[in-house]
């Protein structure tokens, strides 16, 4: 209700459907710089309110790039809506200016160290430092074909360099287009002191009481470096900040605060593979941690439905049918038969893509603790013991076992061998698990090709660049950031192209 009440607020301060976009528009759209920026502020900013409405109170905030406008919201620089309209409005104009530049500019991620980057860039005007995220990552932003060239040469010279899905260069001299619009807008939105230290982006140092000189800021903010690495050493030098809380959509910013201080603690509030889990479990790190103070002792509960977790496998009780019946509908032998066919044609045809949901589901919604072996024996049991899993297929005498379909994807087509010979596949596997063992530290037996890259092997968003651009090395390859941020195992690896 807390967070539904502040989107609502925001959405009556907006000049369009706010809610259908954030529940119901296409997502292709929310990729957009238009609308991602608000709905992005929105999302961050309600569930921030949450947060303080159970007495969480950080003791000093900071926000990359667009989070630094929420930040300054929840300490009290401006009210919420007039938050949102200076979003909305820095999103119009970027939008704008996107357009009206014939080359709009891009950013690349790059993790050259520092100092040889500023050598290499220096007297140019047409590549410049975007964002120092951390020791590992530097965001270069200038004009197109000035830092795919930069990017090239940083790759003969042995360094990764990452194309980002963004609009334009932003953090760049290119956005002093917009500049004096955006300007006017906020010049007659009442500022105030902030009532939470807020550590800019631009200065590296808490955000001044004096509003004129925060707008001063906030302008800057448009064209200047992020200057990340360095607000996180802030926070834990000068406010002993060793718990961080990352409010907003992915674990990117954890990423980064570890990759800065490894010693320290994240909290991630919202992953997309189980949302409404991880803000659960955000709350309770907090609990344990003593950020979150309840009233009254806190109470032990069972959870009858489930079996004791130290017992293997620990299944949700079947209801007291025939195994044959379960999952089945209709009174009639003759439905029960055909509905049980159907599931066995589908699991067997499809059962490789549906298990992960169906696994993320049971564990989102019924059990965390619910294994692969637990979905493996309830599906057998709704088909009978008889049915064939999708990882039981009989293969005929003679008949070489082919891997399936998406198998080593990351690969070329012409650079898989023909169909049959599944020992070149098992090969290029190898070496795709080789890659992920050297950018992770992983043992040869801890890692297995249907394992998922975040949840069963922890792999921290920032180093899958790292493991995208050993395999392009590899296999010579290029492969696209936006088909590679969404991967979740070996197998399911973005189809690359040859260079």
């Amino acid at each position: 209700p807390v967070i539904r009440e502040w989107m609502d607020r925001a959405a009556a301060a907006a000049d369009f459907d706010l809610l259908h976009l954030l529940f119901y528009d296409r997502e292709e759209n929310l990729q957009k710089t238009r609308w991602q920026q608000p709905a992005t502020f929105v999302m961050e900013h309600a569930m921030a309110r949450y947060f303080t409405t159970l007495g969480i109170r950080p003791v000093a905030m900071a926000g990359h790039s667009l989070g630094e406008l929420t930040a300054l919201c929840i300490a009290g620089v401006y009210s919420p809506e007039d938050g949102f309209r200076i979003v909305n409005k820095r999103a119009l104009c970027m939008d704008k200016a996107a357009g009206m530049h014939m080359d709009p500019g891009v950013m690349a991620a790059v993790d050259i160290p520092l100092d040889l980057l500023k050598e290499m860039i220096q007297g140019r005007n047409d590549v410049h430092i975007g964002n120092i995220n951390s020791p590992n990552q530097i965001v270069l932003s200038g004009n197109t074909d000035a830092v795919k060239n930069l990017g090239k040469k940083l790759k003969e010279m042995g360094y990764r360099c990452t194309l980002l899905r963004v609009s334009m260069a932003f953090h760049s001299p290119v956005m002093k287009v917009i500049h004096d619009e955006l300007e006017a807008f906020i010049a007659s939105i009442p500022f105030h002191s902030p009532k939470i230290p807020v550590i800019s982006n631009t200065t590296m140092a808490p955000y001044p009481s004096d509003p004129d000189e925060i707008r001063r800021i906030l302008m800057a903010h448009l064209e200047s470096t992020v200057y990340w690495m360095n607000n996180v050493q802030t926070l834990r030098k000068d406010y002993g900040v060793r718990l961080f809380v990352e409010v907003g959509p992915g674990d990117v910013l954890s990423d980064l605060i570890a990759d800065t201080l490894p010693e320290s603690a994240c909290i991630q509030t919202c992953l997309p593979s189980a949302e409404g889990l991880t803000y659960k479990t955000a709350l309770a790190k907090l609990f344990v941690q003593g950020s979150l103070k309840v009233q009254g002792e806190p109470r032990f509960i069972s959870l009858p439905a489930f079996r004791k977790a130290s017992e293997p496998h620990p299944v949700a009780q079947a209801p007291a049918s025939r195994p044959s019946e379960l999952g089945l509908v209709g009174s009639n032998p003759v439905e029960r038969i055909i509905q049980r066919e159907i599931n066995r044609f589908v699991m067997e045809t499809f059962g490789r893509f549906l298990k992960p949901n169906i696994l993320e589901a049971v564990r989102q919604e019924l059990n965390p603790a619910f294994q692969e072996g637990d979905l493996s024996s309830v599906i057998k049991s709704m088909l009978g013991d008889s049915g064939l899993l999708e990882d039981q297929k009989q293969v005929s005498p003679g008949e070489s076992a082919s891997p399936p379909l998406d198998l080593i994807s990351a690969i070329p087509e012409q650079a898989l061998p023909p169909p049959g010979e599944a020992s070149e596949h098992q090969d290029i596997m190898e070496r795709l698990i080789r890659i992920i063992m050297d950018a992770t530290g992983f043992n040869r037996e801890e890692i297995q090709p249907d394992m998922d890259l975040r949840r069963d092997l922890s792999i921290r968003s920032s180093r899958l660049p790292v493991i995208m651009d050993a395999a392009e090395h590899q296999f010579g390859i290029t492969i696209e950031l936006e088909d590679f941020i969404d991967v979740r195992t070996v197998r399911t690896s973005p189809r690359g192209s040859p260079r």
